[in-house]
């Protein structure tokens, strides 16, 4: 049985931006356009697939700017900052900021049609208190570079049964799973047990 703690991509989103790993850094796995009523929109992140890799171009609201950030999927890329118009809703001014990508033919991908990667480590039965925190670190840790290398965020986790999990929606699992791994290296997150798509068979 296991014990699973959902963490909405909006509220890491949220987290991240008040605590990310430094000044600047946000989740990229926040609001999912189309969930949300349009006033709730904080974020919209577009993908577009040439010459076989993916690129993103997103956009996220800050307290006084617009944030733009956009490269190849698994590479930080570039940001740029926007003033934050008065009068416009959040969602009209985001969608000013990436009325050039969307002319270009970047597109929202639905969640659904994203990857589920998780990340696996041994634990002694339902873990303890301190396994608990060691995934909310690594929660954090995930989004923070999966936002910023434009794959995708984290969306909890789960521990129980000898195991314990953080999973994480993925627009690309193989760059994702090259990403992550090279990340946790030399961390407290190294011990993990493996990295695998959800749709794999266990064992």
């Amino acid at each position: 049985m296991k014990i699973p703690n959902v963490n909405l991509g909006a509220i890491a989103f949220a987290f991240l931006l008040l605590v990310g790993c430094d000044s600047n850094q946000a989740d990229s796995g926040a609001t999912k356009v189309g969930s949300t009523p349009e006033e709730g929109i904080t974020m919209i992140k577009l993908y577009k697939k040439e010459d076989g890799h993916w690129h993103y171009h997103e956009a996220w609201i800050g307290d006084r700017e617009i944030t733009e950030h956009w490269g190849i999927v698994g590479e930080r890329g570039d940001t740029r900052e926007h003033p934050l118009p008065s009068g416009d809703s959040k969602a009209v001014a985001l969608r000013n900021v990436l009325r050039i990508a969307y002319e270009s033919g970047y597109k929202e991908v639905d969640l659904d049609d994203h990857s589920m990667l998780l990340v696996e480590y041994a634990v002694d039965g339902f873990g303890t208190p301190e396994d608990l925190d060691k995934r909310h670190r690594l929660e954090s840790r995930l989004s923070g570079t999966l936002g910023w290398t434009g794959l995708g965020h984290c969306d909890g986790g789960s521990i129980g049964s000898g195991t314990m999990e953080a999973a994480c929606l993925v627009i690309d699992f193989e760059i994702a799973r090259a990403v992550v791994a090279k990340d946790l290296e030399g961390t407290e997150f190294a011990n993990f047990t493996r990295i695998y798509d959800e749709r794999e068979p266990k064992g």
